[in-house]
């Protein structure tokens, strides 16, 4: 294999950087879920993660990456390194003479790490083929303890594998830093000849900027995003904003990093750029983008879609010119559950001694089917039939369920608890049977409520009236002459709210107490 690697900062993809490793191959660079730690009284430890893509060939790669503070190894430096001389006189890196000067340019890495491409295992993280001792200078010891390997096929490519470097870690001096800029070196050889391929030093940020987000749970999915970042270029009056641009990935196998082949493009790329307006700059940051209820424009979260709980990644990369970061991924946290099967219709229906359920669904993804659920009542709801979906890519489907047992001298309430293939559900309305000419049972649901709730009503009710005030006496919605068994009402403000309602062929009047959180 040729090709090989760089970066670190919470998820970093570098276009750039890509160019100049374009002979070694090395694309979609991605270092996620930075972790630090003091260590000692002037050194922060780092712990990342690393994936990116390399293109395979017949040879058996070694493959080496170093990493620098930047000011320890700046662009006039790292050139003394053969950058753009012949694989023949390129050394590998450790002491070597450039001129007059004598350079080793391993005494102040604060990371190196190697690896045997096709040792590596497959699928599976294990720590096989990492290498423990640095073939071309005894005295360095490679960051190694801790950290497992491995690499997957590419979906597309079968000339390429996407490897996977998970806990590698490094300690880096001074517990102060606030920005840290970085340089990095990579290459590849066979065995222990000179490198085949190298990437002179690529410079870039860890830890900025710092990405967050979060879903909101309506039935047409948005999202919010926030980012904040600490860069300022001193030599700019005034506090220097960034720009650039995010893609949202959704975390399919929830694994906090993008999976190639696996997670999906939710919102395609899309333009920032970052402010001062208080508020939304946090406290030991420079300037920040907030972005409220937006919508996604590649992906639509379709009821009973288990991908609408399921939390996003977004990949970040920075535009701004002196800007020496390349960008970084942050999780968005999705509080939602999924998306109901969309139903068109549910209804009760007592015929002699049975009850005969019927309901059609328009939407079924990755759906199992349906837990007949009957409650009579005081009694907890219990399950009395399991109804297995017909079908899962979405259309209407019609289905039936009798329940023989009504139990008699009670009131009946059913509902549908309705089962995903990963084992999440939901419920359906409810629907009431008046079993006997008993008393009219109502059922009001939720309460309290977040300002939406719903009345089930029996089936066999007749008319009925319902007016709803609040704690005042105040009217605020009446409705007249009702068959429905059920009701809906929404877009509540917080508060306290009576609820009435009168049936007209008994004259019974049922009045329910109605909070609002």
């Amino acid at each position: 294999m040729k090709k090989y690697l760089l970066l670190l900062s919470v998820g970093i993809f570098l276009s750039t950087y890509n160019i100049l490793l374009a002979q070694c191959n090395v694309t979609n660079v991605i270092v996620s879920n930075i972790r630090t730690s003091p260590s000692g009284n002037d050194s922060l430890l780092y712990t990342i993660d690393l994936q990116f893509n390399a293109t395979v060939n017949g040879g058996n790669k070694d493959v080496w990456l170093h990493m620098w503070r930047e000011t320890d190894y700046p662009a006039t430096t790292m050139q003394r390194y053969n950058c753009n001389g012949q694989q023949s006189t390129a050394p590998a890196p450790s002491t070597f003479t450039d001129a007059n000067n004598n350079l080793d340019v391993l005494d102040k890495a604060f990371l190196t790490f190697g690896f045997d491409d096709n040792a590596i295992s497959t699928n599976v993280p294990a720590t096989t083929g990492i290498f423990t001792n640095y073939h071309y200078d005894a005295a360095v010891t490679p960051n190694y303890l801790g950290a497992t390997i491995y690499k997957i096929a590419h979906n597309t490519d079968p000339n390429v594998d996407h490897v996977y470097i998970q806990d590698l870690s490094f300690k880096v001096s001074n517990t102060a830093l606030d920005f840290l800029q970085v340089r990095a070196f990579s290459w590849s050889t066979v065995g222990d000849q000179r490198p085949q391929c190298w990437g002179c030093g690529e410079t870039f940020v860890v830890g900025d900027p710092v990405v967050s987000g979060s879903v909101n749970c309506t039935s047409t999915r948005t999202y919010n995003l926030n980012i904040q970042s600490k860069f300022d270029d001193v030599t700019v009056p005034g506090i220097e904003t960034i720009s650039g641009y995010y893609r949202l990935y959704i975390d399919v196998d929830r694994s906090g990093a993008i999976n190639e082949g696996i997670d999906i493009l939710a919102q395609t790329t899309t333009n920032f750029n970052t402010g001062v307006l208080p508020g939304t700059v946090l406290p030991g940051f420079k300037s920040a983008y907030v972005g409220s209820v937006l919508s996604f424009n590649n992906y639509t979260f379709q009821n009973g879609d288990t991908n609408s709980n399921k939390p996003l990644i977004a990949l970040v990369n920075i535009t701004t010119p002196g800007y020496l970061g390349a960008g970084v991924t942050g999780i968005m946290n999705n509080p939602c559950t999924v998306l109901p099967v969309e139903m068109l219709s549910f209804k009760a229906q007592r015929v002699f001694n049975n009850v005969n359920l019927s309901w059609e669904s328009a939407q079924e993804f990755n759906f199992s089917g349906f837990d007949v659920q009957r409650k009579v009542g005081k009694a907890a709801y219990t399950s009395i039939g399991f109804v297995t979906a017909k079908a899962n890519d979405g259309g209407g489907t019609a289905y039936y369920f009798t329940d023989a047992d009504l139990t008699s001298g009670t009131n009946v309430l059913y509902r549908l608890r309705i089962v995903d293939k990963d084992g999440g559900y939901t419920y359906s309305d409810i629907r009431a049977i008046r079993n006997n000419a008993q008393k009219i049972d109502v059922s009001v649901y939720p309460n309290p409520s977040n300002g939406f709730f719903a009345i089930a009503v029996p089936e066999d009710a007749g008319l009925y009236d319902v007016i709803l005030t609040d704690v005042t006496g105040r009217t605020l919605k009446s409705l007249n002459g009702l068959r429905n068994q059920s009701l809906q009402m929404n877009n509540l403000n917080p508060g306290i709210y009576i609820l009435k309602i009168w049936f007209r062929e008994t004259g019974e009047t049922i009045t329910e107490r109605i909070v609002v959180k």
